[in-house]
């Protein structure tokens, strides 16, 4: 068997679904099938019985989730040991995911804060759906994460550390034809393309609910950040966005808030809960801590509304 495998198999054990599992996998179901019978030849026995409502694990499954978690786990930190140990390359190593939501402004922000203060480490940063990310977390790909809470299923295996919570608005470019007008009505933005980053569930069912007929209720949403606002900039596209996304494109004096005299209450109300996220049993390592405190620094010296350089974030980390 190899660790190939074992991932398969906890996609499954988590899963309990062959296509969603392989979907998870990134793999064809074919060959995601193959990978479980190889398994199961190798172990000498059934680990899932197979039924027409998805798959339920053995006892010899179960005995091997928990045996597998452990393994992936050991070997995680084993690559990470080797590599930090290795006189060779003198590398450090750090291996974190964080949802489209996160990456468009604190991840930046912390990440050169620290890289600031540990120039000599190497970086992975996997940018996923927050459910795909659980998945590497539980195969010991990445350390942590980090996330829009509201968008996993987080139970007593993690450990999870909330940041403050994020808003969202509507801006456009500077000059719009909608900016003519007072505060135009929220329905009149359908005459307008729009466009969005990677949106809550519940600000997805909203503007799905005002915006959704005739047509989509949007254009393009996307998890690439800085695609958005070249959009918007360059067109009479109307973008939805986090508030600390806007905000420094309104400064720029190329873009302008849009606010509608009937915009919904969750609109303004609603957003983002994120949330750092590691496994309860898995140590993190130097680097792993150090980012985590990167993270919460930037994160509360927004709270505190006293944006914090990123040269001040690498000293305290160094200290």
């Amino acid at each position: 068997m190899d660790l190939r495998q074992l991932r398969h198999f906890l996609a499954l054990a988590k899963h309990l679904n062959f296509t969603r599992a392989a979907e998870a996998a990134c793999i064809t179901q074919s060959a995601f099938s193959r990978s479980i019978q190889g398994l199961e030849n190798e172990l000498g026995g059934p680990l899932v019985e197979r039924g027409g409502r998805g798959v339920v694990l053995t006892a010899k499954g179960e005995a091997l989730r928990a045996r597998a978690t452990r393994l992936l786990a050991e070997a995680s930190n084993l690559r990470d040991e080797m590599a930090a140990n290795d006189t060779n390359e003198r590398e450090r190593r750090l291996s974190f995911g964080a949802g489209p939501l996160v990456a468009a402004r604190l991840v930046p922000e912390a990440l050169a804060g620290f890289l600031a203060g540990f120039p000599d480490t190497v970086l992975d940063v996997r940018i996923e759906k927050p459910s795909a990310l659980l998945s590497l977390l539980d195969e010991g790909v990445i350390s942590f994460l980090v996330a829009d809470l509201r968008h996993m299923e987080i139970d007593t295996r993690y450990l999870a550390r909330p940041l403050r919570f994020r808003n969202f608005g509507l801006f456009c470019r500077a000059g719009h034809p909608l900016l003519a007008q007072p505060a135009p009505r929220f329905g009149q933005l359908m005459d307008y393309p729009r466009v969005s980053a990677m949106l809550p569930l519940e600000l997805r069912a909203l503007l799905q609910e005002h915006w959704g007929t005739p047509g989509p209720a949007l254009n393009l949403e996307t998890q690439y950040n800085d695609l958005l606002p070249k959009l918007v900039g360059a067109s009479d596209s109307v973008g939805v966005a986090q508030l600390e996304v806007i905000e420094p494109l309104i400064q720029s004096g190329a873009f302008q808030r849009l606010y509608c005299q009937d915009e919904p209450a969750l609109l303004r109300d609603g957003g983002a809960c994120f949330v750092i996220v590691q496994r309860a049993d898995q140590p993190l390592g130097t680097e792993a801590r150090h980012m985590i405190e990167a993270l919460v620094d930037v994160d509360e010296a927004a709270t505190a509304g006293t944006p914090q350089p990123s040269y001040q974030v690498a000293r305290q980390l160094a200290l």
